[in-house]
C-alpha cells in the first residue's frame, strides 16, 4: 500500500490536473509492480474550492453519491474506470467538473457501507446511506462522517464488521 501510495502521489504531481493519466500512468505502474490477484479500487477527485466544482476519475470504484441540497436529489458521480493495477494499458475517463451550491454534499465511501450486513443478513444498503446523509444535511462534513459510521455500525450491532468503512465527505460552505 505504501508502495502504492507513493505511485500515485509521483503521478498527481507529474500530472496534476489530468487525472485520465494520473490513473493511466499509475495503473501501469502498479500492473507491472504487483502479483495479478492484487488491485486497488479508488475515487479520485480535484476540489476547487474557490470555483466550488469538483472534478473525478474512477479506478474501479462506486460512484460517489452527491446530494443536492437546493434539489433535494441524490446524483452518483459516475466515469468509466477498472480497478488499478488489474489490466495494463486501461484507459480512465476524467469527469466533470460539477459545480457545487452551498449545502451541497458530495459522498465518498467504501463498499463497506452498504454491503454491511445485519443479524438477519439484510445489507445496509445506498437507500440507508442517503436517508443518513439528507437526515444529517445541516451538520459538517466532520459530523456527517460520524453519523454514517455511527449508522452502520448500529444496523449491524451485534453481528461482527466483516469490511472496512471508509467514508470522505465534502460539504460545500
Amino acid at each position: 500500500m505504501a508502495s502504492a501510495r507513493s505511485m500515485l502521489r509521483n503521478n498527481l504531481r507529474y500530472y496534476k490536473y489530468d487525472l485520465s493519466k494520473v490513473l493511466f500512468e499509475f495503473n501501469n505502474e502498479l500492473t507491472h509492480d504487483t502479483d495479478p490477484d492484487k488491485f486497488i479500487t479508488l475515487f479520485l477527485g480535484i476540489v476547487d474550492d474557490q470555483a466550488h466544482q469538483i472534478m473525478w476519475s474512477l479506478g474501479g470504484h462506486d460512484p460517489a453519491l452527491w446530494y443536492q441540497q437546493k434539489k433535494d436529489t441524490f446524483e452518483e458521480l459516475k466515469s468509466v474506470g477498472v480497478p488499478i493495477g488489474f489490466v495494463p494499458d486501461m484507459t480512465f475517463e476524467q469527469a466533470g467538473p460539477v459545480k457545487l451550491q452551498q449545502g451541497d454534499i458530495v459522498t465518498i465511501g467504501t463498499d463497506g457501507i452498504w454491503e454491511a450486513t445485519n443479524k438477519t443478513a439484510q445489507m445496509y444498503g445506498k437507500k440507508r446511506l442517503m436517508e443518513v446523509i439528507k437526515t444529517h444535511q445541516d451538520k459538517g462534513a466532520q459530523e456527517i462522517c460520524q453519523e454514517i459510521i455511527q449508522s452502520v455500525l448500529t444496523y449491524c450491532n451485534p453481528h461482527p464488521q466483516e469490511d472496512d468503512i471508509t467514508v470522505v465527505v465534502v460539504k460545500a460552505k
